[in-house]
């Protein structure tokens, strides 16, 4: 009998669309789902100017206790992309474990990847999936998911 992979879904959401994406993933690899939530509120207009400032000057907040990645074989990254790159709570993450083998995404509401520095704090991805926020209201961003998991399994 061949072993199942353990996979873990990790992700940081600050308007739900990452957080949508996570949970479509999750259910259809049979993953387990971790939250990243931070200890600083990035909710709101203020929280906008917050999060705009952490990514630009690369900063790495304090999170909550989440599922440790060490216990799983693959480990699947989801993020909002913010100035600078990554999100500040998902380079928390990246800075503070190891991992065995990743696969990263995100959503965006613009141009440009987080998927470089991302690599830098971990590993070299399996593979990536880009989703505009455009495509998370009209649910284009299905296929892409497909394509995305058949590269991973």
């Amino acid at each position: 009998m061949v072993k199942q992979k353990k996979i873990l879904v990790v992700f940081y959401s600050r308007t739900g669309n990452t957080k949508k994406v996570a949970r479509i993933i999750s259910k259809q690899l049979g993953a387990e789902l971790s939250e990243i939530t931070p200890l600083t509120n990035y909710h709101g207009g203020v929280g906008f100017l917050k999060a705009f400032l952490s990514g630009m000057f690369h900063r790495s907040p304090k999170i909550k206790h989440y599922k440790m990645p060490t216990n799983y074989d693959l480990v699947i990254i989801g993020t909002p992309k913010w100035p600078g790159g990554v999100s500040s709570p998902i380079r928390t993450f990246l800075k503070n474990e190891k991992f065995r083998r990743v696969a990263f995404f995100c959503t965006k509401g613009g141009l440009g990847s987080p998927f470089k520095p991302m690599e830098k704090l971990s590993n070299k991805p399996l593979a990536t999936l880009d989703i505009d926020a455009k495509e998370t209201s009209d649910n284009s961003y299905k296929q892409k998911i497909v394509d995305f998991l058949n590269k991973i399994k």
